[in-house]
């Protein structure tokens, strides 16, 4: 995912995503998938992304349910300030996974950096568009999320 142009960026995440989906279903894996239509950022925290998700598939992460999830991977690419992400959830035992497409503005996630440093946590959380909670997973380590902003930063 090194697209330059917004919109092919967009459209290479969703791309990598079922193509990732695809892989795991092959092996027998229940995979579902969900794109975000809003992003924002947690303040508090431990600080992350909020991924505003439509009701169906709000719902599908529910039933996957969030506190199944025993690890989980991040894929990044930029363009044009932006960060797009592909966030892996996977419950191994279970062989049940959520797998994310979202994006957020670069700045936005820029005033969170410090804290989830700090904390070395970033909270993954989901929010049906009806304002319901769906789940929330907390990552181990942020640096998935902040890589971008390190090679700005040198």
């Amino acid at each position: 995912m090194d697209e330059t142009d917004p919109d092919d960026a967009w459209a290479a995440t969703l791309a990598d995503r079922d193509a990732m989906a695809e892989g795991y279903r092959e092996r027998g894996w229940d995979v579902v998938t969900v794109t975000a239509t809003a992003t924002g950022i947690i303040e508090r925290p431990p600080v992350g992304i909020t991924y505003i998700l439509p009701g169906e598939e709000a719902t599908a992460i529910e039933e996957v349910g969030t506190d199944s999830v025993t690890d989980s991977s991040v894929y990044v690419a930029t363009a044009d300030e932006t960060l797009y992400i592909v966030t892996e959830l996977r419950a191994t035992a279970d062989e049940r996974m959520i797998l994310l497409a979202g994006s957020i503005p670069l700045a936005d996630l820029a005033d969170i950096a410090e804290a989830a440093r700090e904390d070395e946590e970033f909270r993954t959380r989901f929010i049906g568009d009806d304002g319901a909670a769906a789940g929330a997973f907390i990552h181990e380590h942020p640096d998935p999320f902040l890589s971008p902003l390190s090679e700005d930063e040198e």
